[in-house]
C-alpha cells in the first residue's frame, strides 16, 4: 500500500513491524501497552473478572485490524 499526498504532510508509526498508521499533523493515535510481567498465579477476584470480561475468548485476527479505514 502507498499513500503519497504532496499538500499533506504525514507521518508513519510502525505497529509490530507490520502495520502502519498514516497521520495528519497534530493528530492523536491512542494506544494501549501492557507494563511489566504477568504474574505466576492469578487472584481469585482477577480470575472471576476474567471470566465475567470473556478476557480468553479473542477475535480472529481479520477482525481486528483494518486496512485503509476502520469501516472495513
Amino acid at each position: 500500500m502507498t499513500y503519497s499526498n504532496p499538500n499533506i504532510e504525514t507521518h508513519k508509526f510502525v505497529i509490530n513491524q507490520t502495520f502502519l498508521i498514516f497521520c495528519e499533523p497534530n493528530e492523536v493515535v491512542p494506544a494501549i501497552t501492557p507494563v511489566g510481567y504477568a504474574a505466576e498465579t492469578r487472584r481469585a477476584k482477577e480470575k472471576i473478572i476474567r471470566s465475567f470480561v470473556k478476557a480468553n475468548a479473542r477475535y480472529p485476527w481479520d477482525q481486528l485490524f483494518f486496512e485503509q479505514g476502520f469501516s472495513t
